[in-house]
């Protein structure tokens, strides 16, 4: 998949892309980011539902194998299907920015998770 616009019309996903849409999705805030992305709470303006929406940072995109890795996660993890693993439900490419739109569990991220409770017990496996 090839969804590439003009360069005027393609938005910049390494500054905050809160309150826009995008396609069906309504970007809500911002979650959290990591080195490859940054993912949002967004709403799924057809079946009125919160997703989260993980955005390809666009210094990556800029190179094909970042944005081949980037699809290879989302069909990696959309072939996983377990309680335990959050739900691909799209990959795609909208205004020039490329997404992977999956289930959304509310809740702490690993990092709040550490912050609150400490390091994970590697004889009980969990804390949170």
């Amino acid at each position: 998949m090839n969804d590439h616009s003009s360069a005027a019309n393609q938005l910049d996903p390494d500054t905050d892309l809160s309150y826009r849409q995008l396609g069906d999705y309504h970007i809500l805030r911002r979650l959290g980011r990591g080195g490859m992305s940054v993912v949002y709470l967004a709403e799924q303006l057809s079946l009125r539902r919160q997703v989260a929406f993980k955005v390809l940072r666009r210094s990556l995109a800029e190179r094909s194998e970042n944005v081949a890795r980037f699809r290879r996660e989302a069909r990696a993890a959309a072939a996983l299907v377990h309680p335990n693993i959050v739900q691909v439900d799209e990959v795609g490419c909208l205004d020039g920015v490329h997404f992977i739109a999956q289930e959304y569990v509310a809740g702490q991220n690993l990092r709040q998770c550490v912050r609150r409770r400490g390091a994970f017990a590697a004889e009980t496996g969990t804390r949170c």
